[in-house]
């Protein structure tokens, strides 16, 4: 049986293509609480193994329907704007997700840990972060004509590896990794949007992005199934 969610005390609507841990993220910043704060208001885990390993919580992958009414009755966003910000999505043609453990096959697509960015699109939005950046074939911003970057420029780490620290309030827009010889649980906090990156030619510009190919496909399970057979058999 589900719980009934008190209300936030203010709401913020996600961006267009937004990743859920993103805009849970951005709301925990506007509260000025800790992200375990924002987790706990919402139903969701806050001692989650993946919270602490370097993984995507797996309410980032598939949250479940518990989870996405939890949040939708919490915060005023429709569950399908919620379930569309999770990797859940792109199954079955950009990632393939293994549904009981709610994890992505890393042999199979995906390729990569983190996050990929944009520079502008985060000054834009006041740092947040697109779903779409977490997939191994997304390397080009089409509206900033550059291609994305991979890690920060301060402390050298691929962002969003883990999850944000529970225990902090987040700073959109800023690298939460772990300061470099600084103090044990000091943060980067290097402002990302000063990354520099490669602008694309003319040419490369006019392209379709591949995050923008990959998810207006049908989910081809078929071939979902014989990547996975594969990967089981190495």
């Amino acid at each position: 049986m589900s719980t009934a969610r008190r209300a936030l005390p203010i709401r913020y609507p996600p961006v267009d293509g937004e990743a859920l841990d993103s805009w849970l993220e951005f709301l925990a910043a506007r509260l000025h609480c800790r992200f375990a704060d924002v987790l706990r208001s919402l139903g969701l885990p806050t001692r989650d193994v993946s919270l602490a390993k370097p993984m995507l919580p797996r309410w980032a992958v598939l949250a479940t329907a518990e989870e996405i009414a939890g949040i939708a009755a919490a915060s005023g966003v429709a569950e399908d704007v919620l379930a569309a910000m999770t990797l859940r999505r792109f199954d079955g043609h950009a990632v393939v997700i293994q549904p009981n453990q709610r994890r992505v096959e890393r042999l199979v697509l995906w390729g990569r840990s983190g996050s990929r960015y944009c520079p502008a699109c985060l000054a834009d939005s006041g740092g947040r972060w697109q779903v779409a950046w977490r997939l191994g074939w997304s390397f080009t911003c089409t509206r900033h004509q550059v291609l994305l970057a991979d890690r920060c420029p301060a402390c050298h780490r691929i962002p969003r590896v883990h999850a944000h620290p529970r225990r902090e309030t987040p700073r959109p827009g800023r690298c939460a990794g772990p300061e470099p010889d600084g103090p044990r649980g000091g943060r980067c906090h290097h402002p990302l949007a000063d990354t520099p990156v490669v602008a694309l030619d003319s040419e490369s510009a006019s392209m379709p992005s591949a995050s923008s190919t990959i998810s207006s496909r049908t989910p081809n399970r078929w071939f979902a199934g014989r990547c996975t057979g594969r990967a089981a058999q190495h």
